[in-house]
């Protein structure tokens, strides 16, 4: 057979020299390894796979290899790089060339050689990711080439100890390490650097395996970090030398426990602040580092012994806990033991060892710092300030009890069945915290969850919050899940009241009762004041809201039992509400709003149980509020209300949208499904009283059965009507745009407000008075309804997210902006030349396939990799824009590559594609030609007759298919070298790529036969099978420099056969004209 001499068989798709612009993906798969590997800048070396495991050994001391898909390894990977003399240990350079970054979450195993890792766009080594070598690396500043030559050409293995990349501090991605480093040396640069993992010394000789992946617990020699930014876990850390370059900003973390524990020192660990290489900034100017006691010190809380050292600290101020950190992070979630009948307010880490874990227990020791739950859950909760082994009962209680200028965010807190238990006047009890303080700065709460509460119960209580006075913000905050809120002077759903504070983006879901004995009551707040606000809430199954004990000041509503001084509520939507009754004011929304105003707009309550006033007193009751005064409400609208109604004796205001109100703007409000408005005293469809109001484009639509109802007011008037139900006799209000629907011949009983009603059946009369429309068909009616109503606004409502444990930390998800020093233009274009200027060629038969010819500056194994970089660069997503933006040389070899692809796959193969597949038809029925004369031979041979004129036919066909094949041959030949290689230099450039033509068949000489007796001869049985002897073939290739050459000759008669007297032989046109034996046969 034929031997190609070195050549490199590629796919179809390689005809383009590996360009395809493919989308990269951003996902990290178990098995993953770097990819596209090529040692460069004059060093050499082996990259071998085998399944998940990648080996790599350098030839020399010094290695520098471009990685062209980037380089990670996934958790079930793992990357050896090894020395090829094991006594020799050597440098590896790494350059992770994309726009990813370089994610280590399986294991990085060096051994005693050292390991440096280049990649701009981040380095990050996860829980699961170990690494494992003498000294390791790892920079998000790009090297130039000049650099990369200085690290190839270094002398020894020493020098790699010394080796240190730049930092640029102004375009760099993060370094993150949450797992393992065990190194003698480590240095990382980045412009955030994160430690929350372990440094370690190197492992120890005999350690491999799952071992490899623990920290080593050997001490390491010196830890550098160099960045713009960085954090470091001092507990994780362990070290005999540790600096720090951070050029705006430092910090610490330390377990509380730890601190508690070692007396407030950071014990063990000290640390230099030094400058790194002269940082200098974009405009040259030289930047300063951050000095030791302008270090930030975060506590790291990672179990419930943190938690109670966190709660001793803070409360009791040991060691200056309050003054020391300025921020507390949960760093997993905490189990405290509920289900085992441990109490949070009396907790005990050992028989002698007990504490509350409520942090900030009042005024004097308020909680005031940053709270991150980084995502994580604080679980398996019961608070029992009841029980006796409390012996001093708070004031203030819930996870934290008392908060003043603090932050909370990004925490789950699940109490899986516990609850919150507490006794005593004023006592401030929240599911989350007491009360928050706004002196001296508002608190904040954002990206919060609670839930599976069974009981909260105390004197002003909410699901969430029991007070907030002088401000404080709430945002993007979940409750799910409490069977009952009960307080004996407020309760509400979210906080009991609230003097100041911004509530949004908040979600109340599936509780079971809110109550109160007295005070107020509402499905969210019970007591809103001082220009609170509310915006983008929503709350969805409540089974009850009530007033207990029915005194005479009792507020309830579905969202807010009372309001005062200009209060804001503005897109919220309440959903599935079940009964909401029992006070003196009481409405589906709101009890009672007083005379300093507030601002409704853009609210909907939908599917609402019975709302309802008590029995013996004054109420005012409605859908929508009890009592307003003074204030603008629009878009509203309420949607299915089973009942409305006032109790019975006494003076009642009862509403479908109001019982009482003064001096309020009513605008674009809809009503309808509500079954039965009924009251003691006045009773309309839209309000019980009215008095100097503005009603401005209100639609209501009654169903066939529904019922408006009252008593006379006792002077003989009637007190119930379709619009209001009493007005005075020099009544201001005004009535515009306002239309009733219901059925013709119902509600005949509510005529009070038919002094401004116009009646027109089936008609839109718009006259700025109460407009009346009967319907006989309830489809019809409420169609005309809709058609109205459905031009009011309504809330848009966008349910908070739930705190979510990020996989990685904040620093690991920054984006980094390539320029074009990131992207190493002088490698790229000496890999892209590797391959351009390489001696190719491409088979006429087999566009799809490419051979290299080696020249003496590139070497088979250098163009392999160099394929397999660019492979692997281009994958990923946006490199060929931003070659296009910062080197248009590059793009342009590129296209170039793109060009010739298109010109190979489509002009050369539609114009020769018929003549290839004519030419290989004709060669089959030559080769099968060739067989039966070779049969008639080897009968001759044998001395036995055959068919002379079968015989000499068999030759003459062979000789016209000859003459066919080397017609084709021919043509192809006229094409290549008339056309196709010069528009291939022309057009493309490529002066040593050539179109080979690669057709041939096998010749044979055939000589003038014997004279032979006409007697025709049966193939005897064991030859039937026609096989034939001959395999010489000729090859017609016109490969350039003999790029390829036929370098076996396969003989098809033996040397000593050919010598035999008498015997018809069968000749190659290799073999030299005048062979004894053709010149004897004839």
């Amino acid at each position: 057979m034929k031997k190609l001499t070195r050549h490199i068989m590629l796919s179809g798709i390689t005809v383009s020299l590996l360009f395809s612009p493919l989308m990269a993906t951003t996902n990290i798969k178990p098995n993953q390894l770097p990819s596209g590997g090529k040692f460069t800048h004059g060093t050499s070396g082996s990259i071998n796979t085998s399944g998940n495991t990648m080996t790599i050994t350098g030839d020399k001391t010094n290695s520098v290899i471009q990685w062209g898909g980037g380089f990670s390894i996934g958790k079930d990977a793992q990357v050896n790089f090894i020395n090829k003399d094991p006594q020799k240990p050597q440098n590896y350079l790494n350059i992770a060339h994309g726009t990813s970054k370089s994610i280590i979450e399986g294991v990085l195993n060096a051994n005693n050689n050292n390991v440096f890792l280049i990649n701009p766009n981040g380095v990050i080594i996860t829980k699961t990711g170990t690494i494992n070598a003498n000294r390791f690396v790892a920079s998000t500043t790009s090297m130039s080439d000049a650099d990369m030559d200085k690290f190839a050409n270094m002398k020894t293995f020493n020098d790699g100890l010394s080796f240190s990349p730049v930092f640029k501090p102004s375009k760099t991605g993060n370094v993150v390490n949450m797992g393992n480093i065990n190194a003698n040396d480590v240095l990382l640069i980045g412009n955030k650097v994160d430690i929350k993992g372990n440094i370690n010394g190197m492992h120890n000789d005999n350690v491999n395996g799952d071992a490899l992946k623990n920290p080593s617990g050997n001490t390491a020699n010196k830890v550098h970090l160099v960045g713009n930014d960085v954090l470091i876990n001092i507990d994780s850390v362990k070290a005999k030398s540790i600096i720090v370059s951070a050029y705006k900003s430092g910090a610490l973390e330390q377990s509380t426990s730890s601190f508690y524990e070692n007396g407030g020192k950071i014990n063990g660990f000290t640390f230099q602040t030094q400058d790194y290489d002269n940082v200098q900034d974009e405009h040259g100017n030289k930047l300063e580092i951050t000095t030791n006691n302008k270090f930030k010190k975060y506590a790291t809380i990672a179990s419930d012994v943190d938690w109670f050292y966190f709660a001793k600290g803070w409360n009791e101020n040991e060691h200056g806990m309050r003054d020391f950190f300025d921020t507390y992070k949960l760093v997993d979630d905490i189990d405290f033991g509920a289900s085992e009948g441990k109490n949070y307010a009396h907790y005990c880490i050992s028989d002698n060892e007990c504490t509350s874990m409520i942090v900030g227990t009042g005024y004097n020791n308020a909680f005031n710092k940053t709270f991150d739950g980084q995502g994580y859950t604080l679980k398996n909760i019961n608070i029992d300030t009841t029980d006796t082994k409390v012996t001093t009962k708070p004031q203030y209680v819930g996870i934290f009890g008392y908060a003043n200028k603090a932050t909370f965010k990004n925490i789950n807190v699940d109490y899986m069945g516990g609850g919150i238990k507490a006794n005593g006047n004023r006592v401030y009890v929240g599911g989350f915290i007491g009360e928050s303080n706004g002196y001296g700065g508002d608190s904040t709460f954002t990206n919060i969850s609670l839930s599976n509460i069974d009981n909260i119960s105390g004197s002003q209580v909410g699901g969430f919050i029991g007070d907030t006075s002088n401000g404080a913000t709430f945002s993007n905050i979940s409750l799910n899940g409490i069977k009952n809120i009960k307080g004996s002077y407020y309760a509400g759903g979210f906080i009991g009241d609230s003097y100041g504070g911004t509530f949004s983006n908040i979600s109340l879901k599936n509780i079971t009762s809110i109550s109160s004995s007295k005070g107020s009551v509402g499905g969210f707040i019970a007591y809103a004041d001082v220009s609170s606000k509310f915006d983008n809430i929503i709350l969805d199954d409540i089974d009850k809201i009530e007033i207990i004990y029915k005194n005479s000041t009792s507020y309830v509503g579905g969202f807010a039992g009372y309001s005062d001084n200009g209060v804001k509520f503005t897109n919220i939507s309440l959903n599935n509400l079940g009964n909401i009754s029992g006070g003196r004011y009481v409405g589906g929304f709101i009890g009672h709003n007083n005379q300093k105003g507030g601002t409704f707009t853009n609210i909907s309550l939908n599917n609402i149980g019975d709302i309802g006033g008590r029995d013996g007193y004054d109420s005012d009751v409605g859908g929508f509020a009890g009592y307003l005064e003074n204030g603008d409400v629009s878009n509203i609208s309420l949607n299915g209300i089973n009942s409305i109604s006032g109790g019975n004796n006494g003076s009642k205001n009862v509403g479908g949208f109001i019982g009482n109100a003064g001096n309020v703007t009513f605008t674009n409000i809809s009503l309808s499904g509500i079954n039965s408005i009924s009251g003691y005293s006045y009773t309309g469809g839209f309000i019980g009283q009215d008095s100097r109001n503005k009603f401005n484009n209100i639609y209501i639509y009654f169903d066939e059965d529904a019922k408006i109802t009252g008593k006379n007011n006792g002077n003989g008037q009637n007190g119930t009507g379709k619009f209001y139900g009493w007005v005075s006799s020099n009544n201001k209000s005004t009535y515009n745009d306002i239309h009733i629907y219901y059925k013709d011949g119902t509600l005949s009983n509510a005529t009070a407000s038919s002094k401004y009603e116009n009646k027109n059946k089936n008609n839109s009369k718009t006259n700025g008075e109460i407009n009346l429309h009967t319907y006989d068909n309830k489809t019809d009616g409420y169609n005309q309804f809709l058609e109205k109503a459905n031009t009011i606004g309504k809330p848009i409502v966008a349910l908070p997210s739930k705190p979510e444990q990020p996989d990685v930390s904040e620093s690991v998800s920054s984006d980094v902006k390539l320029d074009k020093d990131d992207l190493n233009i002088p490698v790229l274009d000496d890999i892209l030349n590797d391959i351009l200027n390489g001696e190719y060629s491409v088979s006429i038969d087999d566009l799809g396939n490419i051979k290299f010819t080696p020249t003496d500056k590139i070497t088979l194994d250098s163009v392999k990799q160099s394929l397999d970089f660019l492979n692997e660069f281009f994958k990923q997503e946006g490199m060929e824009e931003l070659l296009s933006k910062f080197e248009s040389d590059l793009k342009n070899k590129y296209d170039k590559a793109l060009a010739l692809k298109d010109y190979l796959q489509t002009t050369i193969k539609s114009e020769t594609q018929g003549i290839v597949n004519e030419f290989n038809a004709i060669k089959q029925a030559y080769e099968e030609e060739l067989k039966k004369y070779n049969y008639y031979v080897n009968l001759l041979n044998e001395g036995k007759s055959i068919d002379n004129f079968d015989f000499t036919e068999s030759a003459k066909k062979i000789k016209e298919y000859k003459n066919q094949l080397d017609g084709y041959i021919s043509d192809i030949n006229d094409k290549i070298a008339t056309k196709y290689n010069q528009e291939i230099k022309e057009q493309f450039k490529y002066t040593d790529f050539t179109i080979k033509n690669d057709l041939f068949y096998s010749n044979m000489q055939i000589p003038n036969q014997p004279s032979l007796p006409d007697v025709a001869i049966q193939p005897d049985n064991d030859n039937s099978d026609l096989t034939l002897s001959f395999e010489q073939t000729s090859s017609f290739n016109l490969k350039g420099d003999e790029a390829i050459k036929e370098e076996e000759q396969v003989e098809v008669v033996e040397e000593t056969s050919l010598t035999q007297k008498g015997k018809i032989c069968i000749v190659s046109d290799n073999y030299k004209t005048m062979n004894s034996c053709l010149v004897s046969g004839m």
